[in-house]
């Protein structure tokens, strides 16, 4: 009797510390769902406010977070903060939703958070008079830039901080500007070292007297056309 007993207290021990096995891991997998939901709601309630989205626009970007949480390695709320980050920037909903898979594709080659990268990307565009359009094609060129140098995106956003109002109003392109930040960086100067210095030599040479032209024909670097122009920036830093 008293083996029957201690047999049945054990087996009950051993079931409370079983169901408690499972409980445990169950409980805790609830509350991060809880979370989660809660931090996704969070998300899209500011992307409804700096969208200005209907019902049913609102309805049409969470379903997208949604579908690119469960489809790619970002979550749904990471989505959001993206969808976020782009109607600051002043892209309707329809710019918004055409936009989002570029800049998760760019977040994803930066190994960034994705409201980071299209917080970047829309910075660097609208620097340049950029529209939604263009998005795909700047992201391409910012990630060959990043990709194929000594620098990361963050880097290459610090640099074009600096280069970049100095680059637009001479008439550089993005994308030779974006490509001549990416030989410095290959030369170990990026960052802000690279988007400085590149400021500095593209009013040097929008403003350069002909003594300092001479110079720099000496040196075997020709920074103007025949006709007085100047030359491409990548052109003379290739030079």
């Amino acid at each position: 009797s008293r083996g029957l007993k201690a047999f049945g207290k054990a087996a009950k021990g051993a079931s409370t510390w079983g169901m408690m096995r499972v409980t445990a891991p169950l409980t805790a997998m609830g509350a991060l769902a809880i979370r989660s939901a809660s931090q996704f709601q969070r998300s899209m309630n500011m992307v409804g406010a700096v969208t200005n989205a209907t019902s049913a626009e609102f309805k049409e970007m969470s379903d997208m977070s949604r579908h690119l949480g469960a489809t790619t390695q970002f979550t749904a709320s990471q989505a959001a903060d993206g969808f976020k980050f782009l109607g600051m920037a002043g892209l309707g909903v329809a710019k918004s939703m055409g936009a989002i898979r570029p800049s998760l594709q760019l977040a994803a080659a930066a190994q960034l958070d994705m409201g980071i990268a299209a917080d970047i990307s829309t910075n660097i565009m609208s620097a340049y008079g950029m529209t939604a359009k263009d998005l795909p094609a700047a992201n391409d060129v910012m990630t060959n830039a990043f990709t194929k140098s000594n620098q990361n995106l963050l880097e290459l956003s610090e640099a074009m901080k600096k280069a970049g109002p100095v680059s637009k109003a001479l008439g550089y392109t993005f994308k030779e500007t974006a490509a001549s930040l990416s030989l410095l960086a290959q030369a170990g100067i990026r960052g802000s070292e690279g988007g400085t210095g590149t400021k500095r030599f593209m009013a040097g040479m929008a403003h350069m007297v002909p003594k300092a032209k001479k110079m720099w024909k000496e040196f075997g670097v020709e920074t103007h056309n025949a006709d007085g122009s100047l030359k491409s920036i990548l052109e003379v830093v290739k030079q």
